[in-house]
């Protein structure tokens, strides 16, 4: 898959002044899915926001690992929760691939918000998360 499209939605969303996701690739939810069908699936969508969080690595360096169970945890409690991250939790993703370029915060994650829902690879831009 070219990394083109992704590029430019991250693009995008970095130079909106509002903090926002987008859906970079959407899987496709079936029922009848087995295990190794969704581990397949998986590996196939962490392989493709890997391959983009190098390309982004090449401009902005490495990434930092986020880990968003904390926030999710937080979210969970009824406490107040940020955008992009309210959102991230809200599709299922539970760690980021994380920069700063230039002082806006932006973020790779897959979500997966049910079991019965499908794998979204997807960007996140905002303020930087407290």
């Amino acid at each position: 898959m070219s990394l083109v499209p992704h590029l430019a939605a991250v693009a995008r969303l970095r130079g909106q002044p509002t903090a926002g996701i987008v859906e970079l690739v959407v899987g496709e939810a079936d029922a009848d899915q087995d295990a190794a069908e969704l581990r397949a699936e998986r590996e196939w969508f962490a392989a493709e926001c890997e391959a983009l969080a190098v390309r982004l690595a090449a401009d902005w360096g490495p990434p930092r690992l986020v880990d968003l169970l904390p926030v999710l945890e937080q979210r969970l409690s009824g406490d107040p929760v940020d955008e992009p991250l309210r959102s991230l939790c809200d599709h299922g993703v539970r760690s980021l691939r994380a920069w700063t370029p230039h002082g806006r915060f932006v973020a790779l994650g897959i979500g997966r918000a049910g079991p019965h829902l499908p794998y979204r690879l997807l960007a996140a831009a905002g303020e930087e998360p407290r």
